[in-house]
């Protein structure tokens, strides 16, 4: 957390419900990451995104703007020191419940809880030439890849 500090302004939370609803609020807005450890609740509000062209300078200004690139990069890569290419400890779900008994359950766990990506970051990242990072497209229902990959012919 003490290095967390020099990028984020960090707020404590008691309540799941008020956690999770100030999460949506604010990610409308700014960029924002949550974090469950030890019983609580916590949300990291980005301080400076001029910060991302330094650290993600490989990247394009549309992947660099992705709270999952900040949380890659960010957290993961320059916080925790992970190997971004060798991520066999990370695990991810959609489901909220499911990661914080995993946590509960080990105490070198922690979680971490994203925003969705806007549709709009989707069409910018697309239209720049650019792929979106893994799991940061998971959607519901999935569209069927044979009705968008594959060519219908006559016969």
């Amino acid at each position: 957390m003490g290095k967390a500090k020099e990028y984020f302004d960090i707020d404590q939370l008691k309540d799941r419900t008020r956690f999770f609803f100030l999460m949506e609020k604010a990610g409308c807005t700014e960029h924002l990451l949550g974090l469950y450890k030890d019983k609580k609740y916590f949300l990291l509000r980005l301080k400076n995104v001029r910060m991302l062209d330094k650290l993600i300078a490989d990247k394009p200004k549309e992947y660099r703007e992705l709270d999952v690139a900040i949380l890659n990069y960010l957290v993961l890569k320059n916080i925790l020191k992970l190997d971004l290419n060798n991520l066999t400890a990370i695990k991810y779900s959609p489901d909220p419940d499911e990661l914080m008994e995993q946590v509960d359950s080990d105490p070198l766990n922690a979680a971490f809880f994203l925003n969705p990506v806007k549709i709009q970051q989707i069409i910018n990242i697309a239209t720049s030439g650019n792929k979106m990072p893994p799991k940061s497209t998971y959607f519901y229902p999935k569209v069927l890849s044979g009705m968008v990959v594959n060519k219908f012919q006559k016969e």
